[in-house]
Formats: C-alpha cells, sequence, structure tokens
C-alpha cells in the first residue's frame, strides 16, 4: 500500500509539471507594441549571422519570460559576442 500511495503520488506530480493547455483567447502579449518590436528586432539585418541560432536559443520567447519592454534598462553581464544585444538594442 505505501509503494503505491508513492507511485500515484509521483505520477500526479509529473502530471502537474507538464505542458498547460493553449490560452483559447489567444494571449494578449502577442498583440502588445513591444511583441511587435521585438519581433522587428529579431528579423533585422542586423542579426543576419544571428538568425541561424534562434530556434535553439529562443529569444522570443526568453525575453517573454522575463518580461522585458521596451521602456526598460537591461543589462547584459558579462555579454559574449553580442547576440542579445543585437536583439536588445533596436527594442
Amino acid at each position: 500500500m505505501k509503494y503505491t500511495m508513492l507511485a500515484l503520488t509521483g505520477a500526479l506530480a509529473l502530471a502537474a509539471c507538464g505542458p498547460t493547455a493553449p490560452n483559447a483567447g489567444g494571449d494578449a502579449a502577442e498583440a502588445s507594441p513591444e511583441n511587435a518590436k521585438l519581433t522587428e528586432a529579431l528579423a533585422a539585418d542586423l542579426r543576419a549571422d544571428d538568425k541561424a541560432r534562434d530556434a535553439f536559443r529562443n529569444p522570443a520567447e526568453t525575453l517573454a519570460f522575463f518580461q522585458v519592454k521596451p521602456d526598460q534598462t537591461v543589462i547584459e553581464y558579462a555579454p559574449g559576442g553580442g547576440w542579445y544585444t543585437r536583439i536588445l538594442a533596436p527594442i
């Protein structure tokens, strides 16, 4: 009985960590001006060489997670080659 409860608890914990259902009404951030500026920055010619890595680094999702907005000051700690700088500077 003890192992059954442990297994059930583990299964429920894993299920709770799964992906959530998509928002039926759409995400309010999708139509925001901040997102439009981010989309423009990601498509900029300045980033021609960087675009190939976007699929692996997910810059739009990362900046949305951190809720980066155009009126904020963002500091890039220990920047490397400027990959995020070329995204954030136009915003």
